[in-house]
């Protein structure tokens, strides 16, 4: 569960203002927004990277904002770009951040090939990612956002850089982590993958909250004669 209360943080020239919100277990809220809403910038700060000015980020009950490990555990993220360990494989560096999860030996491996299969990965995981496809090394950097099978996951655009079958292989990714209860935070200008996949949407326009609820809800605070999250985006004035 992720929970936010009155957060305020300057990321940049980027300020997040009075944002309230949170995921419940087995839930996926959307982030919605133009470049400039703060909606990445929100990721970094949910993440860690970036630390709060005031407010509060608790994951699971452990505060984010007070440095704890317990919290910082429980979290995994793929950041857009994604970063890319150039000189390793792509099975050696998902060994890796296994190991630094501690995972045991026998669990990292049948984790990393669970997700070898679940994205499709097949034998270019063993390809040095410095000369691997996009697509492959964004296969990679999404696989070992999740390896540790942690309890809130954030996605800051996981379709950039795969092909055709990409928002498949993610929304298979997001069913697996939901379906263990995970909670998930999907930032996305794919509005067609976050209407399929969330819960709840939260869209930002400089830094603040503009509208957040379900499907429904922003229907019915726009047009309740629309029918999809496209329509609503074309609505509002964002």
């Amino acid at each position: 569960m992720l929970k936010v209360q009155d957060l305020i943080a300057k990321v940049a020239n980027r300020h997040l203002d009075g944002l309230s919100f949170k995921v419940e277990p087995g839930e996926v809220l959307a982030i919605l927004g133009s470049s400039d809403s703060g909606k990445h910038e929100l990721g970094q700060v949910l993440a860690g990277i970036h630390k709060t000015l005031s407010g509060e980020i608790s994951i699971n009950r452990y505060h984010l904002n007070t440095g704890s490990d317990k919290a910082r555990i429980q979290l995994g993220y793929l950041p857009n770009p994604a970063p890319i360990e150039e000189f390793l494989t792509g099975y050696e560096l998902l060994d890796l951040i296994g190991s630094i999860y501690h995972l045991a030996p026998n669990t990292r491996k049948e984790r990393i090939q669970f997700l070898i299969d679940l994205l499709e990965i097949g034998p270019s995981v063993y390809s040095i990612l410095e000369t691997a496809s996009p697509d492959v090394c964004q296969k990679v950097a999404l696989a070992s956002s999740v390896i540790h099978s942690p309890k809130l996951v954030i996605l800051d655009e996981p379709t950039q850089m795969l092909d055709f079958n990409g928002p498949r292989l993610v929304g298979d990714i997001v069913k697996n982590m939901t379906n263990s209860s995970s909670s998930v935070v999907l930032i996305t200008d794919n509005l067609e993958l976050a209407q399929d996949l969330a819960d709840n949407f939260l869209v930002l326009a400089n830094g603040q909250k503009l509208i957040e609820g379900t499907m429904a809800q922003l229907l019915n605070q726009t047009h309740p004669h629309l029918r999809s999250l496209r329509g609503v985006m074309e609505k509002i004035d964002y």
